[in-house]
């Protein structure tokens, strides 16, 4: 039995993104980019008032997990079914916003877009991911990188 809910595979990975891009201009974001790297695959890039976002899913590890649940390889299946979570994501996150339920902080803080210590570039989340897979994830550890003072002394 399937653990997975395969969602619509039809879609083409464009009209996914077109939507999702749709969503975020409602929410006033603007120079949005889409692009494609070797390094990240498709992305989606945004700012909302001066401030960089920047999304990206993963298809190979989207593909893994239907490989695991399904026991077939289906990359084009796998890629769509990544947009279209991001997609519906999106989406919720947008609505949240606009029935003012979020604030744009607090639902997309994980894409904001920042600069490490060694001048890379990546994103909040991933940046969060990595601190706490490296046993760093305390307050003077994250603050520091982020220039964040720590009043709490």
């Amino acid at each position: 039995m399937s653990k997975l809910p395969l969602i619509d595979t039809t879609t083409k990975v464009e009209k996914s993104i077109s939507e999702i891009v749709g969503y975020l201009e409602k929410l006033g974001f603007d120079q949005m980019i889409q692009g494609s790297s070797k390094e990240k695959g498709r992305f989606i890039a945004a700012q909302k008032d001066g401030i960089a976002f920047h999304w990206t899913v993963n298809p190979v590890k989207v593909m893994q997990a239907i490989i695991e649940d399904k026991g077939e390889k289906i990359k084009v299946q796998a890629e769509r079914v990544a947009w279209r979570v991001m997609k519906h994501k999106i989406k919720a996150d947008c609505d949240a916003i606009l029935y003012e339920a979020a604030e744009i902080a607090d639902v997309f803080a994980g894409y904001l877009v920042m600069n490490t210590k060694g001048g890379q570039t990546t994103t909040f989340g991933k940046y969060l991911a990595q601190a706490q897979a490296d046993g760093k994830l305390t307050a003077p550890d994250i603050m520091a990188p982020l220039m964040i003072e720590d009043n709490t002394k």
